[in-house]
C-alpha cells in the first residue's frame, strides 16, 4: 500500500516516500525478495538503491531526490510461501 505520496500528485524534491507491505492471512512478508525497477525503455534495477530504507513493514524514505520530470516504479515483493505481489507507483517531480 502506497502511503506517501498521494497518488497522482506533484511532488517536490526532495519528499518522503513511504509503502506498507501488508501481510495476507498467516504468512509474513520475505525483504530479501524486494525488487524495485524504474521503469524506462529498458527497466533500471534500484533495488539495491532502496534496501537501505526496507523492512518487514515496508519502505520508509525521507528526503528522496529523484530529477524532475515523471518516474514509475513498480515494486515487488514475495511472502515466505512465495506469493509474489506488486504495484507500479508514478511520481511527478516539479
Amino acid at each position: 500500500m502506497v502511503v506517501e505520496p498521494a497518488e497522482s500528485s506533484v511532488q517536490s524534491t526532495p519528499f518522503n516516500i513511504h509503502i506498507r507491505f501488508e501481510r495476507q492471512g498467516q504468512t509474513s512478508v520475505d525483504p530479501a525478495t524486494l525488487q524495485v525497477t524504474l521503469m524506462t525503455l529498458w527497466g533500471i534495477d534500484i533495488t539495491e538503491r532502496v534496501k537501505p530504507y526496507a523492512s518487514i513493514g515496508g519502505i520508509h524514505m525521507t528526503n528522496a531526490d529523484f530529477p524532475k520530470g515523471q518516474h514509475t516504479l513498480k515494486i515487488a515483493i514475495a511472502d515466505n510461501e512465495g506469493h509474489v505481489s506488486s504495484r507500479i507507483m508514478t511520481v511527478m517531480i516539479q
